[in-house]
């Protein structure tokens, strides 16, 4: 990089300047952004998402409202752990009766791909269900405080989610 300045008053002088050459460029998550512009530098957000806008990414800010799922590997499905809930519901649904229906969690009773598990205290769950050849699930999670369910977020149209078959 080629810094240039100097002073306009006075009298004008634009003739001081030189190379800077920054030192090394550190990633430590290795999500492709260099820690002096990552807003998360130390857990991987590649999009370098922030729903609340405070500058912390959504990858590791806990206290945005915002809960966001990974699959840690085949069999288990892990979320953020935000702040203020004291336990957590967990959806599984099956892709084609959420296309046909709108439906963003399934009655386990009618659908045969449909699961769900309430008040977990921890923010993950192994689920070693494997759906038929050809079909697809996903995976939603709420926040719960003092008994009370939270938000499933909001579907791909920006409509908030509506529970067809809450946690008892």
């Amino acid at each position: 990089m080629i810094v240039w300045g100097g002073s306009r008053n006075p009298p004008p002088n634009f003739d001081s300047g030189g190379r800077y050459t920054p030192g090394p460029a550190r990633d430590e998550d290795g999500d492709g952004i260099q820690n002096a512009a990552d807003n998360c530098p130390f857990l991987a957000n590649p999009d370098q998402g922030d729903v609340d806008s405070d500058f912390v990414g959504d990858a590791c800010d806990l206290d945005d409202g915002l809960i966001l799922i990974g699959l840690a590997d085949d069999s288990r499905v892990e979320w953020q752990q935000e702040a203020g809930f004291e336990s957590f519901n967990w959806y599984r649904g099956d892709l084609a009766v959420l296309k046909s229906t709108g439906q963003s969690t399934q009655d386990p009773a009618m659908v045969p791909l449909a699961a769900r598990a309430c008040g977990l205290s921890c923010p993950f769950i192994d689920d070693t269900f494997e759906p038929p050849s050809g079909d697809g699930v996903f995976y939603l999670v709420a926040g719960v405080h003092m008994g009370i369910e939270g938000s499933l977020g909001a579907d791909s149209s920006g409509a908030p989610r509506w529970n067809a078959a809450p946690c008892p």
